[in-house]
């Protein structure tokens, strides 16, 4: 059976547009950790979500709502572990402890 990987190489453009300044600060529980990095991506950075979900050990969409769950998809269509809420369409798309885990 042959396997697609689906993670493309992205080149960076001559100049990449400036995202807005963030006032969030990574969790306090994070502390020092270096493993814990979070990103406050403009909406236009959809080129950077792909290498970045194929980098990382796992997919994570804690959202109190949500609608089909795209994150979700996403993570599972790369075959990384994802944990997401058990809100809206989520619970149709993971099956709970198998392909990931529902988070309540």
């Amino acid at each position: 059976m042959w396997i697609a990987s689906w993670c493309w190489r992205v080149e960076a453009p001559a100049t990449i547009p400036k995202a807005p300044q963030s006032s969030r600060k990574p969790p306090a529980a994070a502390g020092d950790d270096r493993d814990i990095i979070v990103l406050d991506l403009p909406p236009w950075s959809a080129l950077e979500v792909n290498p970045l979900q194929c980098a990382s050990a796992i997919v994570v969409q804690k959202s109190p709502r949500e609608g089909f769950g795209l994150t979700v998809t996403e993570g599972l269509w790369k075959r990384k572990p994802t944990i997401a809420s058990a809100v809206g369409g989520v619970p149709h798309q993971i099956i709970d402890q198998l392909t990931g885990v529902l988070a309540r």
